[in-house]
C-alpha cells in the first residue's frame, strides 16, 4: 500500500493528462528525513532533460542543519531507457511537457515521484469543466430533496 505524501492538486485543473509514469528519484540522506517529515513542495517544479536523462528541478526541499546543500538543487528521475526516450520524445511534440503529479513511499519504503505527460488546458476548457461540476452538483442537490 503506498504513502502519499503530497499531490499537486492544481495539475489536474490546468492541465490533462495524457500519461503517468512511477518513477525513483535520487536523494541525499537528509532529503529523504526531510520528505519523510514532509518538508517539501512540488509547487513549481518540472522535469527536464538533460543528456539523455530526466531531472527533477525548482522542487523545493527544506533544508536539514548547516552541512545542507541547495534546496532547489536539480535531482535525477529513475526509469527505464526505453521509458525516459519515450518520454523526451513525446515531450518535444508541440504542448506537451512532464510535471510531477505526486510524491509517495511505496511498499518497500523508497520514495518515488509519479511523473505526468501533460497538456495545458485552453481556458475556455477550463471554464467549460467548472460549468460542469457545477451542473452535477445542482442534480445531486435536486435529487437528494
Amino acid at each position: 500500500m503506498n504513502r502519499v505524501l503530497e499531490v499537486n492538486k492544481d495539475l489536474k485543473h490546468r492541465f490533462e493528462i495524457i500519461e503517468c509514469y512511477d518513477a525513483g528519484i535520487q536523494l541525499l540522506g537528509y532529503e529523504v528525513k526531510s520528505i519523510k517529515r514532509r518538508h517539501f513542495s512540488l509547487d513549481k517544479a518540472y522535469v527536464k532533460s538533460l543528456n539523455g536523462e530526466l531531472w527533477l528541478v525548482n522542487m523545493h526541499i527544506k533544508s536539514f542543519g548547516p552541512w545542507t546543500k541547495s534546496e532547489n538543487r536539480p535531482r535525477k528521475l529513475l526509469l527505464n531507457k526505453n521509458e525516459i526516450t519515450r518520454l523526451i520524445t513525446r515531450s518535444k511534440e508541440k504542448g506537451l511537457t512532464i510535471i510531477p503529479y505526486q510524491i509517495y513511499i511505496n511498499d518497500r519504503g523508497l520514495i518515488k515521484v509519479q511523473i505526468a505527460l501533460v497538456k495545458a488546458k485552453k481556458i475556455f476548457e477550463r471554464r467549460q469543466e467548472i460549468k460542469k461540476r457545477e451542473t452535477e452538483r445542482e442534480l445531486q442537490r435536486i435529487f437528494k430533496r
